[in-house]
């Protein structure tokens, strides 16, 4: 016939406004119990994208924030570093450095290619919590890499750059290939 049909309301009695209220206010907790329940299962979904979170910081206070970062480790840090290269870019922050990692329990492994700064890094290795094996210079390079928890840190002094990777399964492969490396290391020191 043309005409749409016609929608018909009555109006509640306001005796009945608070009993709706309350059903909706009912309605409204049994949603956020159940949402309550499924946010663990949400949140674990969510975090199993795997894919390594990588950070770049540039700079004098980059390649600090990164060493900052280190100090959250909870457990062994594993290093490579050439000690000549850290020192001329923050001479002030690394014996301060040195000092808060081993007021906070956080021990280091560190392998060093042979140098005068070296030697004299190593020297303090019992108060500085630290073990460190001195290998050729011939096996130096530049930036330097520590190896803790799910994470790699790589610090290019050459570059004033800072890099963080964050991902269980390249630590995992890190820490292993860093094993190879330290077994190597003591067998040359005993050369040296």
């Amino acid at each position: 016939s043309g005409k749409e049909p016609k929608q018909e309301y009555t109006a509640e009695s306001p005796e009945n406004i608070e009993s709706i209220l309350e059903n909706k206010i009912k309605e409204y907790t049994s949603t956020l119990k159940q949402a309550k329940e499924i946010i663990p299962e949400l949140v674990s979904l969510h975090n199993k994208d795997n894919r390594p979170k990588i950070k770049f910081y540039e700079g004098k206070d980059g390649l600090q924030k990164v060493y900052e970062d280190t100090l959250s480790s909870s457990e062994e840090i594993l290093a490579y570093a050439s000690v000549e290269d850290i020192q001329p870019t923050l001479p002030h922050y690394f014996p301060e450095y040195y000092k808060r990692r081993a007021k906070k329990g956080i021990p280091i492994r560190a392998i060093f290619p042979d140098s005068l700064d070296a030697r004299e890094r190593a020297h303090l290795d019992k108060e500085e919590k630290r073990e460190s094996v001195i290998v050729p210079s011939t096996f130096g390079f530049h930036p330097e890499i520590n190896i803790y928890d799910n994470k790699v840190m790589i610090a290019s002094w050459r570059e004033k750059l800072g890099i963080i990777i964050e991902s269980s399964e390249i630590a995992d492969a890190m820490k292993k290939i860093y094993e190879l490396a330290w077994a190597e290391a003591k067998r040359l020191e005993k050369i040296i």
